[in-house]
C-alpha cells in the first residue's frame, strides 16, 4: 500500500482575524476556523480565499446547538463574548453597545462533522467553560484562554478536562508564543502557579495534553530558550504577562526570598543559589537585563549592589538612570561600610560582634556571586547618583532586625531628566579616577575605562572575582590550578545559563527519540493500522491518535516503578503474548512501532522477523534501540546494543528493506549523558571528594554536560552514539 502523511487537523475556536490560523496553516496543517462575529468571519474568508487547508465555519461553540446572543465591543469588536462576566471585568469601561444572535455548535459536534482534531485552540473572550462542557470526548491536546480575575473558570475547566483523563498541563502568558515550562506539570501546580501570579492583570492560554507526548503541530510551542536569553527585557515580560501598557513597572532586582507585591522579582534561577530558596516572578542575570530607555518607573535592589565592582556598578547605575522615566524611582539598599568599620575597629567590641560586622561587609561567599566587592556608604552613594544626574537624593543610615544589629544604608534618588550617554560616561570617567591611588595608576584607570565602555556598549561585564576560585577549590593533594585550566573552567561557568536548558541535555536520549517517533507517526496515513510492539506504558499511544492503534506487551516486569514518571508501569495494553508469538494474522497492520525493546528480546533477530510477518507490504517497521547502555529492567536485560550492520543483516533475511538509520547523537553527546551520571550517582561516592562533592557535582552534572553537547553539533563522531532509530519498508510485491 501507498503510504501518506498524516496532515494534522486544528480547531481554531474563536479564529478573530486568523492569526494564529495562519501560522498553522503555514506549518501544514489543516484549519477548521469557527467563528460567530460576522466581521471577522468575513475577513476570514477574504484572508484565506487562496488557502485550500484553510476552513472558515461562521458558527460559535457552546453547551449545546441552538443560537445565542452575543455582546459586541464597538471600542474593540475582537474582544465580543456571549459571557456578562467577561463584560464586568478589565474590559467594563469599554462600549457594549451591540449584540447580534448567533449559530451556535459543540465541540463534539464539530468532530462529528470534520473528524477529530489534533489540537483544539479555544480563545472565546470568558466563555471557555461552557465551550469545554460541549466536549465529552478527549482529543490530544486542548488550549483555552484564562485571565486572572477568571481564575474561578480557569479552575472549572481544568476539572472538566481532568474529568475527561487529561494529565499533563502548561501555560503560556499573554502573548508568549512558548510554553512557560519545558516539561509537562499536573492541574494542581498549574492552578497554584496562576493563583500566586504577582499581576493582577495576568492571561494567557493554558494547555491540556492527554498524553506526555504532544502532537507534533505543538513543537513550535516548546521553550527555545530561557526567559533570562531575553535581549528585550520589556518585551520579555509583556510576553510573560508580566507588565501591561499603563501599569507602573517596577523592577525588584536580585530579590532572593523576599517578593514584593506590585513589582517584578528577579534574580538567578533557583539552581545557581545554595542557600536561599528564591522563587522569582523572572529569572535573569542582572548584569545581562535590558530596557528600552523611559520604560521603567522604578529600580529596586536590597543588599545586591554591594556585589557588583566598582565598573559594573558605575555602569549600572547608568544602565539604570537610561531605563527610568523621568520621575522614576532608584532605591538601594547596602551595608553601610563607615558604620561596619567603625564597628570593627572598636577594640572594646567583643571579638565576636567585630568579626559580625565584618563578614556583613564581606558577604556570605558561598556562591561564586556570593562576594562583596563594592562598599558603599551614605556620602559616596550622595557624590555619585548627584554626579550621575539624579535629583532629590536622600541617605537613611539604619539598623537590621537582629541582635545585636547590623549596619545598613538605604539611598533613594529620582531621574530629573535624560542625559546623553557620553556626559554619562564623562561623569564615571571622573567617579573612577576618584578611586586611583595616585597618578602612577593611569594604566589601570585606563583599563576601567575600557571596561566601562565595553559593558555599556553590548553588555559584556568586567571580570568577576572569584568566577571560579570558589567553585574549583585546591585540596591539599592537589596543585594550583593552572591559568590556562583556570580559564577553561571560568567559561564553563560562564556558559552555564545558555541554551538548552540542562534537563534537556540530561534527558537528549528519550527526548530526541520521542521527537524522531513523532516525526515518523506523522508520516502514517490516519486510519493505518499501527502496531506497538511492547508498548509497556503506551508512551505513543497520543502521536498515533490519527491511526488504529494497537498496544502489545509480554507484561511480565515487576522491576522499578515511578508512577510519577510513568516508568515500569503498563498502559492500557491490547494483545499479551511473547513477542516471538503475536497474536496477529499475517500482513495485518501497516506500521509496526518497538521502541527499546529489542535489548531486552534473548532472540531479537527472531522478533524482528516476527515484526515483519505481521507487517502488510508496503508497510513500515519503526525500531530504536541502545547500542550500549548499562543494566536496566533486570532480569529482562540480554543485550548492549545493536549496530547499523546487525540491522542491515537482519532486516534483509526478512525481506526489509531499510530506508534509514540515524544514530542518536554522537560521541560528545555519549560523554555527556555519562558524565552526568557522576552526578546522578553522588550518593553513592559523595564521601570520596574530601568535602567538595558540590563542587564535583556541579561540575560533573551541569558544566560538562553542557560543553560535550554542545561539542556534539560542532564535531559528530559516528563511532559512539547511544543508540540507532531505524525505518525499514516491506516491499509491495
Amino acid at each position: 500500500m501507498t503510504m501518506e502523511a498524516h496532515t494534522p487537523l486544528v480547531f481554531d475556536v474563536g479564529a478573530n482575524v486568523g492569526d494564529k490560523a495562519a501560522a498553522f496553516a503555514a506549518g501544514g496543517a489543516r484549519v477548521i476556523c469557527f467563528e460567530p462575529l460576522p466581521d471577522c468571519a468575513d475577513a476570514l474568508r477574504h484572508r484565506f480565499a487562496d488557502t485550500p487547508a484553510v476552513r472558515v465555519v461562521q458558527m460559535a461553540m457552546g453547551p449545546e446547538a441552538g443560537r445565542q446572543t452575543l455582546s459586541i465591543c464597538s471600542d474593540a469588536t475582537t474582544i465580543s463574548t456571549f459571557s456578562e462576566a467577561w463584560k464586568q471585568g478589565r474590559f467594563k469601561d469599554y462600549r457594549w453597545d451591540r449584540t447580534v444572535e448567533v449559530e451556535v455548535g459543540t465541540l463534539n459536534g464539530a468532530v462529528a462533522a470534520h473528524g477529530r482534531p489534533d489540537y483544539c485552540k479555544i480563545d472565546v473572550e470568558g466563555f471557555e467553560r461552557s465551550v469545554l462542557a460541549g466536549l465529552t470526548q478527549p482529543v490530544p491536546v486542548v488550549s483555552f484562554e484564562f485571565c486572572r480575575e477568571g481564575l474561578d473558570e480557569t479552575r472549572a475547566c481544568v476539572e472538566h478536562l481532568t474529568g475527561l483523563g487529561y494529565r499533563y498541563f502548561n501555560v503560556g502568558f499573554g502573548e508568549c508564543p512558548t510554553f512557560r515550562h519545558g516539561a509537562w506539570i499536573g492541574a494542581d501546580a498549574l492552578l497554584a502557579e496562576l493563583a500566586a501570579h504577582p499581576h493582577d492583570l495576568v492571561w494567557g492560554d493554558v494547555y491540556a495534553s492527554w498524553s506526555e507526548m504532544p502532537p507534533a503541530i505543538l513543537a513550535p510551542f516548546l521553550p527555545a530558550s530561557p526567559p533570562a536569553q531575553w535581549r528585550d527585557g520589556l518585551e520579555a515580560l509583556t510576553a510573560y504577562g508580566l507588565t501591561y501598557p499603563g501599569v507602573p513597572l517596577r523592577l525588584h532586582l536580585g530579590c532572593g526570598e523576599t517578593r514584593l507585591p506590585g513589582y517584578v522579582n528577579i534574580d538567578y534561577p533557583s539552581d545557581a543559589h545554595n542557600v536561599m530558596a528564591v522563587r522569582p516572578d523572572f529569572e535573569a542575570d542582572i548584569l545581562g537585563l535590558h530596557f528600552p530607555d523611559g520604560t521603567v518607573d522604578e529600580v529596586r535592589l536590597h543588599h545586591v549592589f554591594e556585589h557588583f565592582n566598582r565598573v559594573a556598578a558605575y555602569g549600572l547605575l547608568v544602565r539604570w538612570h537610561r531605563w527610568l522615566k523621568p520621575g522614576g524611582v532608584l532605591h538601594l539598599e547596602t551595608p553601610d561600610t563607615v558604620g561596619c568599620a567603625r564597628e570593627v575597629a572598636d577594640a572594646s567590641l567583643p571579638y565576636a560582634l567585630r568579626l559580625r560586622s565584618l563578614r556583613h561587609m564581606e558577604g556570605d561567599q558561598t556562591a561564586s556571586w556570593g562576594y562583596h566587592v563594592g562598599h558603599w556608604f551614605g556620602e559616596r552613594f550622595r557624590h555619585t547618583l548627584e554626579r550621575l544626574g539624579f535629583i532629590g537624593v536622600t541617605i537613611e543610615n539604619h539598623s537590621s532586625g537582629h541582635e545585636p544589629p547590623l549596619h545598613n544604608v538605604t539611598a533613594r534618588a529620582v531621574k530629573d531628566a535624560d542625559r546623553p550617554l557620553d556626559e554619562q560616561i564623562a561623569a564615571v570617567e571622573e567617579l573612577l579616577w576618584d578611586s586611583t591611588v595616585d597618578r602612577t595608576e593611569r594604566p589601570t584607570w585606563e583599563r576601567w575605562r575600557e571596561q566601562l565602555r565595553t559593558f555599556l556598549a553590548d553588555g559584556e561585564a568586567p571580570p568577576a572575582p572569584n568566577a571560579h576560585p570558589a567553585l574549583f577549590a585546591e585540596t591539599k593533594a592537589q596543585a594550583a590550578v593552572p591559568d590556562d585550566l583556570a580559564a577553561f573552567l571560568a567559561r564553563l561557568v560562564a556558559d552555564q545559563g545558555k541554551p538548552p536548558a540542562i534537563a534537556e541535555i540530561h534527558d537528549f536520549n528519550q527526548r530526541d527519540r520521542d521527537r524522531w517517533v513523532a516525526g515518523q507517526a506523522a508520516a502514517v496515513p490516519a486510519g493505518g493500522r499501527v502496531l506497538d510492539v511492547g508498548a509497556g506504558t503506551c508512551r505513543y499511544r497520543a502521536a498515533f491518535a490519527h491511526c488504529a492503534y494497537t498496544s502489545h506487551d509480554f507484561k511480565r516486569y515487576e522491576g522499578f516503578q515511578d508512577p510519577a514518571r510513568h516508568e515500569g508501569l503498563y498502559g492500557s495494553i491490547d494483545l499479551v503474548s511473547d513477542i516471538l508469538d503475536l497474536p496477529a494474522p499475517d500482513a495485518s497492520f501497516d506500521a509496526v512501532l518497538c521502541t527499546e525493546v529489542l535489548e531486552h528480546v534473548p532472540e531479537p533477530a527472531a522478533a524482528v522477523r516476527e515484526m515483519a510477518r505481521v507487517l502488510a507490504p508496503g508497510g513500515t517497521l519503526i525500531l530504536t534501540a541502545p547500542l550500549g547502555s548499562g543494566l536496566h529492567q533486570e532480569p529482562y536485560h540480554y543485550y548492549g546494543g545493536f549496530t547499523p550492520h546487525w540491522y542491515r543483516h537482519v532486516c534483509a533475511r526478512n525481506g526489509l528493506e531499510v530506508r534509514e538509520i540515524m544514530p542518536n547523537g554522537g560521541f560528545f553527546r555519549l560523554l555527556a549523558q555519562e558524565t552526568a551520571r557522576v552526578a546522578w550517582t553522588m550518593d553513592q561516592h559523595r564521601d570520596l571528594h574530601g568535602g567538595h562533592d558540590g563542587v564535583v557535582g556541579r561540575l560533573f552534572g551541569e558544566l560538562l554536560p553542557r560543553y560535550l553537547h554542545a561539542l556534539d553539533d560542532a564535531c559528530h563522531i559516528g563511532q559512539f552514539t547511544v543508540g540507532y532509530h531505524v525505518v525499514a519498508v516491506k516491499p509491495a510485491p
